[in-house]
C-alpha cells in the first residue's frame, strides 16, 4: 500500500511491479536469463476485457506479451487456466489459489468471476479462445504498425547543430494514424 501511494499507482499494479522487481532481482542473483511467468490464456482475456473497459489503444489490447523485456517469458498463455488445472488434478499436483484473486473490489476480479463467465454462458463457450486470438493478431499487427512508423520517422528526422526536430510539411502527409505512431 505504501509503495502504491508513494508512486500513485492502484494497489494491484504496485503489487505487480514489486513482484517483477523481485524477481528481477532473484533472476539476476542467480544468474538466470529468463523468469518464467504463470500467466495464462484466461489471464489473456481478463486483461484485453479489463483493458477495453479503462480505455486502451491497439497496444493495450495486444493484451499479455509471451515475451516481455527480453526476460520475461510466459510459456502457458496460450492455454486456458481450466486446462491447466484440469491437468493438475488429473495428476494429483498441488496448487494453489490465491485467495485475493477471489477479492470482487479489484476490476480484474470482477471479470474473472462475474463478466468471463455470464460471456462463455450466453455468448460463446470459446470467448476466452477468440480473445486470445484476436489479442494476438493485434500483437503481429502493431509489430508491422512499429516497424513502418520507425521507418517513416527516420524519413522526416532533422538534426541541425545537435538539435532534433521533424519535416512538419512531410509529417503532414501521412494518414493521422501513422502521423499519431510516429510522434508517439
Amino acid at each position: 500500500r505504501e509503495y502504491a501511494k508513494k508512486h500513485s499507482m492502484n494497489i494491484e499494479e504496485a503489487g505487480r511491479e514489486l513482484r517483477y522487481l523481485f524477481l528481477k532481482e532473484v533472476a539476476k542473483k542467480i544468474n538466470a536469463n529468463k523468469i518464467a511467468l504463470g500467466h495464462n490464456l484466461t489471464d489473456q482475456a481478463e486483461t484485453f476485457l479489463m483493458r477495453i473497459i479503462r480505455g486502451t489503444g491497439l497496444t493495450g489490447l495486444g493484451g499479455i506479451y509471451p515475451v516481455k523485456e527480453g526476460i520475461l517469458i510466459r510459456p502457458l498463455v496460450e492455454i486456458e487456466k481450466e486446462e491447466i488445472e484440469t491437468y493438475l488434478m488429473e495428476r494429483r499436483v498441488p496448487f494453489c489459489i490465491d485467495r485475493s484473486n477471489l477479492d470482487s473490489r479489484f476490476l480484474r476480479n470482477r471479470i474473472r468471476i462475474e463478466l468471463l463467465p455470464f460471456l462463455k454462458k450466453r455468448f460463446s463457450r470459446k470467448i476466452i479462445s477468440h480473445i486470445g486470438k484476436l489479442s494476438e493478431l493485434i500483437r503481429e499487427e502493431e509489430e508491422l504498425i512499429e516497424e513502418i512508423a520507425e521507418n517513416e520517422l527516420k524519413k522526416i528526422e532533422t538534426e541541425k547543430d545537435g538539435i532534433y526536430g521533424l519535416d512538419y510539411r512531410k509529417l503532414e502527409k501521412y494518414p493521422v494514424a501513422l502521423k499519431r505512431r510516429i510522434l508517439r
